[in-house]
């Protein structure tokens, strides 16, 4: 699949206010450690406003209580933050593919961030638990989540999951309304996907509540099994990260 993403109407959108719900939207996974190029774990973004200068937003997936992060259970030592804050001179521009590669790494400096497919270093990179925390997804078992904020206190973006919860909407946080995603759609394969992939080839969003509607409809997305010892981003299978989205 190629991924073409066009916001052009976007123009109501004002620089230099902060991220709110439905401001990032998740449009892809991998959850291999040796994927395309050997990028390891990847998290693919999609901006549907411009994040201002200095702006920072977090990535965990650790697990959300209701009250607070917690790593989840046996996964401690694979559950952690990413803070990810705009240092370039300029807002990064809605419509703008944030790709965060190697995200498993407990070394920040090896965490790759590409701006639609460019390598940057627009973004500060940081480590909220410590020096050595790292994300490692773990198929049908967690839930990512971005956020502005604080830890204790945070201002949700937007949660991700493939978790099976029995239901759609899970242990989502409450008041994420459309910007909460669970990736159900009745096929067992989404349930322990070690990739997927927001699907669409040709896109033309009116606006950013357009955006996150459409990409976040499960009838839009490729998921592929997770298989033992194959490597999942050459194995054939429906999706390939990170070229699915090398749009």
């Amino acid at each position: 699949h190629i991924l073409v993403l066009a916001l052009g109407l976007l123009t109501s959108i004002s620089f230099g206010q902060t991220l709110s719900v439905g401001d990032i939207v998740v449009i892809g996974y991998d959850v291999d450690n040796t994927s395309l190029d050997n990028d390891g774990c990847g998290i693919y973004l999609l901006a549907l406003k411009d994040i201002p200068v200095n702006e920072s937003f977090y990535i965990t997936d650790n697990m959300w209580d209701g009250s607070q992060f917690l790593p989840n259970p046996g996964n401690e030592t694979k559950d952690g933050i990413l803070k990810l804050t705009n240092s370039s001179s300029s807002s990064i521009p809605a419509g703008t593919r944030i790709d965060v590669r190697n995200i498993q790494t407990n070394n920040t400096n090896n965490v790759a961030i590409y701006l639609d497919g460019v390598s940057t270093s627009s973004f500060t990179k940081s480590r909220p638990q410590g020096p050595s925390d790292k994300i490692k997804p773990q198929t049908a078992s967690d839930v990512i989540y971005i956020y502005t904020g604080t830890t204790a206190s945070p201002n949700f973006i937007t949660a991700f999951t493939v978790k099976d919860f029995g239901s759609t909407t899970g242990d989502l946080p409450a008041g994420l309304g459309s910007a909460g995603f669970n990736l159900k759609d009745g096929n067992i394969i989404d349930f322990n996907a070690a990739c997927a992939a927001y699907n669409m080839v040709i896109v033309d969003f009116a606006n950013a509540s357009e955006a996150l509607t459409t990409i976040y409809n499960n009838q839009n997305w490729d998921a592929e099994p997770n298989e033992s010892n194959i490597n999942d981003s050459t194995d054939g299978g429906v999706v390939d990260l990170p070229a699915a989205l090398a749009g």
